[in-house]
């Protein structure tokens, strides 16, 4: 496999510095050969190593910024939490123990940068269990909106249909207004000029033009307006129960929700972090 060369590869020079942190080039270099025997990189370009240089310098940035948020949360790090790490990584994936080591030991730079991104992803998940996940749950409302739009589970759905026979802008208004009125479900309907009828339906059971109607919209949402040859109309959802769905795939969506609002708050985590750091490439 053909490694990274370039001019600076061997040498201290500064490349970039993060507050404290200095990454030098050879750090960039060696992180750039552990992404090519990562990913078994070959035949790379030449926008192909420009671009592959960039991630390596972000990749180093991160871990810099990952390395002060530890010391700032007074993460204590060991070389045993970091070895243990690696081992339920290698069982996560089902590899053999020690296949990491063997990988990338053949170079001392490569195995060195390897650590550090391990660290860094050790110090992520000791962020995400310790600080982040405080405040993340997940609703049933949410999980049933996942197994119905991207699991296929069909939905009994029960839905407050109100409607004008005119499509002047009066009525158009005047449904506007129902949004404000009639904004929860529990509240009695009680209009002379609009009629408002409440039905139960299976998703499935609907005809195409309500299922696009519908779709999107959580429970207590209002459709927008649609015209219709009698007028205009808006659906509401005051009630949606999933059908058919197991507690295994509930806890698996649960589980699946709940990582994704932890990724986008580890996400933000990191934009501030590096929004108030010094961060200088040379």
């Amino acid at each position: 496999m053909l490694l990274s060369t370039e001019v600076f590869a061997n040498t201290d020079k500064v490349a970039v510095v993060v507050d404290n942190t200095v990454i030098t080039e050879k750090e960039i270099y060696d992180r750039k050969n552990f992404f090519i025997v990562s990913h078994n990189l070959t035949n790379l370009k030449e926008k192909d190593q420009i671009a592959l240089r960039e991630q390596a310098v972000q990749s180093l940035i991160e871990d810099a910024l990952l390395e002060g948020a530890a010391i700032k949360n007074s993460f204590k790090i060991s070389e045993a939490d970091v070895k243990n790490f690696i081992t339920t990584i290698e069982k996560s994936r089902n590899s053999e123990p020690g296949s990491f080591k063997k990988k990338f030991s053949g170079n001392s730079g490569i195995y060195a940068s390897f650590i550090k991104r391990i660290r860094g992803e050790y110090i992520k998940t000791r962020i995400n269990n310790e600080i982040l996940m405080r405040g993340i749950s997940v609703s049933e409302n949410e999980v049933d909106e996942v197994a119905v739009k991207y699991v296929g589970k069909d939905s009994l759905l029960e839905i407050r249909e109100f409607s004008l026979n005119s499509n002047s802008d009066k009525s158009y208004k005047a449904l506007k207004d129902a949004r404000k009125t009639y904004k929860l479900c529990s509240k009695e309907t009680k209009s002379k000029n609009i009629t408002v009828q409440s039905w139960t339906k299976k998703f499935s059971e609907l005809s195409k033009d309500q299922k696009e109607i519908v779709f999107d919209l959580k429970l207590g949402e209002f459709s927008a307006i649609v015209d219709s040859s009698d007028g205009i109309f808006m659906y509401q959802i005051c009630g949606k129960k999933v059908e058919n769905i197991t507690g295994q795939e509930s806890d698996n969506l649960t589980n699946y929700l709940g990582n994704k609002k932890l990724n986008f708050k580890m996400q933000k985590y990191l934009e501030t972090i590096r929004n108030n750091a010094y961060i200088k490439i040379m």
